[in-house]
């Protein structure tokens, strides 16, 4: 992590360990009521910090409070029922509910973390290279939201939201694109900007499928942890049951996570054996050159074929559909070399997501294995592709560092090395 890098590389490696990246996001404070408080002997996380935090709040244009308690430590007795705490504590509570701003911002991180803010809840962003924003303006009397949007490219508005209002007409971006809603359809409508820049209306469910990115699969590569039951690790090729097992340590050391390890690896049965559904966790597939098997969607664009790693980006997309015109699409290829690694996520089914940990030989397989996400919000790219050299040069020694979009493509902002 000390030698020097392409820039492209340092910013796609800071993108990716941006979940907690607040100044970025204290935007989204607007309207709730905030109060810290600090000791001012706090050894552990000094109040420099919650001292820069409330100057940020007040650069939102939006109070907050802060109490800097003499003398105290990180954690005292009384802490939680200090006066000024008791006092915040009565004054939300015997508060009227809390209204919405008429006026805000929203600031969407690519990684997930961000719940609906004033109804408004952002499914998929354009591109993960950005953040998203929405530019919102209530106007209260005659129940019209005017939209400014940045880099969005699916919200929906949520019920709790609706059933405070009368009616609502929504104005995304340009004035001739109006929806009236339907106030007992809010959540189950998605408002969708299509690859021309227009919006359009659709309560269809099926984009929620293996060719598009929503849910616990948003995020880098850390998303994998967002596992809904046990890990399934799969081994795809011999040898390495070794590095199969430090994974399932990790897990249970650093999450107290349950995992399994098992040998189905068939092409023939992978689509129809461990991608049913049977499997509710996710999984992390161990492989060695091309033994690892197919993805479950057809349109992912990492292939595996005659000693070369194959990539595929810049792709033209039909819309609705999202089909991918694989003609249409820029190739690269990594001819297989010692201690070469990689690490990427593909979709799965029902939000789940698996994680490949691939080599061209053994070395490259375990240099890979040591980046398996251990830490929340510390994440790497989604895609990385690591030489032998990586070893010594860090992340100077990448081939590939990138980002997936809303439809699992590369996204344009990624690093690809056309070196090899």
């Amino acid at each position: 992590m000390w030698h020097d890098t392409e820039p492209l590389i340092s910013a796609i490696l800071h993108r990716a360990r941006s979940s907690f990246q607040h100044e970025v996001l204290l935007g989204n404070a607007a309207g709730i009521p905030i109060l810290q408080q600090h000791g001012s002997d706090d050894s552990n996380v000094p109040a420099y910090h919650s001292r820069l935090m409330h100057e940020l709040l007040e650069k939102t244009g939006w109070p907050s409070e802060y109490v800097e308690l003499a003398g105290k430590g990180h954690w005292f007795d009384g802490v939680m029922t200090t006066g000024p705490l008791l006092n915040f504590y009565d004054d939300v509570l015997h508060a009227n509910r809390a209204k919405v701003p008429t006026a805000y911002t929203i600031t969407v991180p690519s990684s997930g973390d961000m719940a609906s803010k004033g109804g408004i809840y952002v499914d998929q962003l354009q591109s993960p290279d950005l953040v998203g924003r929405v530019q919102v303006k209530r106007d209260v009397q005659r129940g019209v939201w005017y939209l400014k949007t940045q880099n969005i490219r699916r919200f929906h508005l949520t019920a709790s939201a609706c059933e405070a209002e009368v009616s609502i007409l929504l104005v995304i971006d340009e004035p001739d694109s109006q929806f009236r809603i339907n106030l007992r359809q809010c959540d189950s409508t998605w408002y969708i900007r299509d690859t021309d820049g227009k919006w359009m209306s659709s309560r269809q469910t099926d984009w929620q499928s293996v060719s598009q990115r929503y849910g616990r699969q948003i995020g880098a590569m850390d998303a994998i942890l967002r596992s809904n039951g046990i890990f399934t690790i799969r081994i795809c090729s011999g040898g390495i049951d070794e590095v199969a097992l430090q994974i399932s340590r990790n897990l249970l050391q650093y999450f107290a996570a349950d995992s399994q390890i098992v040998r189905h690896c068939n092409e023939s049965t992978g689509q129809d054996n461990w991608d049913t559904g049977a499997i509710p966790g996710n999984i992390i597939t161990l492989s060695l050159g091309n033994e690892l098997p197919r993805a479950a969607s057809p349109s992912y664009p990492i292939r595996f074929a005659d000693s070369q790693l194959l990539l595929y980006g810049g792709c033209f997309q039909s819309y609705p559909n999202d089909d991918i015109d694989f003609q249409s699409c820029s190739r690269y290829s990594f001819d297989y070399e010692s201690g070469m690694g990689s690490l990427f996520l593909r979709p799965l089914e029902n939000e789940r997501l698996e994680l490949v940990v691939w080599g061209s030989d053994v070395d490259g397989l375990e240099q890979a294995a040591r980046l398996v996400p251990t830490l929340t919000g510390a994440g790497q790219p989604e895609l990385i592709i690591l030489s032998d050299s990586c070893r010594w040069k860090g992340p100077a020694g990448i081939y590939v560092a990138a980002h997936f979009d809303h439809s699992w493509q590369i996204s344009s902002g990624s690093y690809i090395s056309n070196g090899i």
